[in-house]
C-alpha cells in the first residue's frame, strides 16, 4: 500500500501486482503541532475486519503532513469496494473465457458411467 506525494490518493497492490488508486479531494496541510505518523495512517487504512484483504505493508510521503480519520477511513472504504470489483470483473472475464472454451467442447460425448461409492461432496 502506498500513499503517492503530499495527497490523498491511495493506492493498494496485491500480491498479484494488480493495483487500484483511489482518490479523495482533501489536500493534506503541513501540521502545526502533531504530523500523521506511519503508524496512524497503517492503524486507520489496516483496519479491513470484514473484508477479503490484510494490509501487508504501508507507505507515506515524507513531510509533517496531516490527514483526519475520517479521510483515511474513506480512502480505505473507497479502496476495498475498488478492489472487490477488480476482483470480480476479473472472475466474470476468467469465467467467461471458460464459457467459450466449453461450448467448443459441446461435441464431447461420454463414453461410459462412473460410479462412486462415496459421496464426493459432504455437508455438515
Amino acid at each position: 500500500l502506498e500513499a503517492l506525494q503530499p495527497c490523498t490518493d491511495l493506492t493498494f497492490v496485491l500480491n498479484d501486482g494488480r493495483t487500484v488508486t483511489v482518490s479523495n479531494e482533501f489536500e493534506p496541510v503541513y501540521a502545526n503541532n502533531k504530523p500523521t505518523t506511519l503508524e496512524k495512517v497503517t492503524d486507520q487504512v489496516g483496519r479491513l475486519g470484514n473484508t477479503l484483504f490484510m494490509l501487508g505493508s504501508m507507505s507515506i510521503p515524507e513531510g509533517p503532513y496531516m490527514w483526519p480519520a475520517s479521510v483515511l477511513n474513506a480512502l480505505r472504504r473507497d479502496a476495498v469496494e475498488a478492489l472487490e470489483n477488480l476482483l470480480i470483473t476479473d472472475h466474470e472475464t476468467a469465467w467467461a473465457e471458460l464459457a467459450v472454451e466449453l461450448q467448443d467442447m459441446s461435441s464431447i460425448v461420454a463414453k461410459g458411467k462412473v460410479q462412486y461409492s462415496e459421496p464426493m461432496v459432504s455437508a455438515r
